[in-house]
């Protein structure tokens, strides 16, 4: 995959005050002889796994404290960005894909390349794809911390009510087609799939499944004006306007697909395993809720992506940070974030320990994906260009215009995009 080189950007948006005081990690301290390091996260699920490994981290470095928050995902962004305008970023955060372009070439995390001889630590032994998210110009900028896999979730009641054998790892895109529409019962508001708006959880694994590419040469062209990205959008939108058997677009609003799966009146979506540690508080889904491989098209595919555990460039602790680092690409770490079942982790080997993690819900088809995982496409533009995708499949999907014209458009806006234009 292809490395960016780091290029001068305005500085990131000006935010109140208000959100730098609220985020304030920057600021940690050292009392007594013991540094407290601040450690910024979104995901409310998976903050009980995240704190013990760093309460392991805090046992092997006892003159080390790791102070964390978790915020919610949108409000996160916001908070970052002001805490990072004001100097006072965490001391540590968790990274997406879609935002480390903007923080590394600002030059707002550290690079952890020394990190890495330091301490020995073998990339190769991480899920492939998820270092390169969080690289320019050849440094690396965030340890790779989990591999998110898209798999198809499903309800046992509503199959079973309808008759219909259990998704398995034998299953076609006619497969799914067939049992989306033997599972919907629109008297009832029962739909048998959601053909919704998604990208990496809608229609991007049927167009690598059915050999297309999401972006071309390099990241640089959009793949989607091609005879295998059309086919597989015409599949994916003849469910809802052809067979019936999903919610149109615009039902799928409200309620969403997620609110219909839940209060079991939707029995298919696409989704990620990151679902995994809600749905095992969730009473209902721990009876109904199952997960199978995507079914397979001309290929098998799916889209597989990661998060990262990131630095601030401007700590007032760097090598204590830099323990932290190293500890959290440790297998010590990796192990206890498998068996917590906060997520799989992205050094590789833990995937059963993941699964195991529920003895409730059978979540082992996660892991068998990732053996033929596409990495979410990524480069500096691709958030920009994915909205602007996203606008024009929203009309596809809906059937205000073909597959062949909305494919056109994509093209030639995407590639502007892309371009620089």
């Amino acid at each position: 995959m292809k490395h960016f080189k780091k290029i001068a950007l305005t500085g990131f948006a000006i935010v109140t005050g208000t959100l730098l005081a609220a985020c304030g990690g920057g600021d940690s301290n050292s009392k007594d002889g013991q540094v407290t390091l601040s450690y910024a996260s979104w995901d409310t699920d998976q903050a009980p796994g995240l704190r013990k490994m760093l309460d392991e981290f805090e046992k092997q470095n006892p003159d080390i404290k790791v102070e964390m928050e978790t915020t919610p995902w949108d409000q996160y962004w916001v908070k970052l960005e002001a805490a990072t305008t004001g100097g006072n970023m965490p001391d540590v955060v968790t990274m997406h894909s879609s935002e480390s372009y903007k923080y590394m070439s600002q030059n707002a995390l550290m690079g952890l390349d020394d990190v890495i001889k330091e301490n020995d630590i073998d990339m190769g032994n991480f899920t492939e794809g998820i270092a390169d998210f969080y690289t320019l110009e050849d440094e690396l900028y965030a340890i790779p911390k989990d591999a998110s896999v898209v798999g198809l979730w499903y309800n046992k009641e509503l199959f079973d009510n309808a008759g219909v054998d259990y998704p398995d790892e034998t299953w076609t895109w006619e497969t799914l087609r067939q049992a989306a529409t033997d599972l919907t019962d629109e008297s009832k508001g029962i739909y048998g799939f959601a053909s919704h708006i998604g990208t990496e959880t809608g229609y991007w694994p049927f167009i690598y499944q059915n050999g297309g590419e999401v972006f071309t040469d390099d990241n640089t062209k959009s793949g989607l004006n091609t005879p295998e990205a059309q086919e597989a959008l015409a599949f994916y939108r003849d469910i809802a306007l052809v067979d019936h058997a999903s919610p149109t677009i615009t039902e799928l609003q409200d309620p969403d697909k997620l609110s219909r799966f839940q209060s079991g009146r939707l029995a298919m979506m696409i989704e990620g395993n990151w679902f995994a540690p809600g749905f095992l508080k969730n009473d209902y889904l721990v009876e109904n809720a199952a997960s199978a491989v995507l079914p397979k098209g001309k290929v098998n595919a799916t889209i597989t992506n990661g998060l990262g555990w990131a630095a601030s460039a401007n700590t007032k602790h760097p090598e204590e940070v830099k323990k932290l680092m190293a500890f959290l690409a440790s297998e010590d770490a990796n192990k206890i974030q498998a068996e917590t079942g906060a997520s799989i982790p992205a050094l590789k080997g833990f995937e059963d320990e993941w699964a195991a993690s529920s003895d409730t819900i059978d979540l082992s088809a996660f892991g068998k994906m990732l053996e033929y995982g596409v990495p979410r496409p990524y480069n500096k533009d691709g958030l920009r260009a994915e909205q602007a995708e996203v606008q024009i499949i929203n009309r596809i999907l809906s059937g205000e215009v073909t597959v062949e014209d909305g494919t056109a458009q994509i093209e030639k806006e995407v590639n502007a995009i892309l371009s620089g234009n």
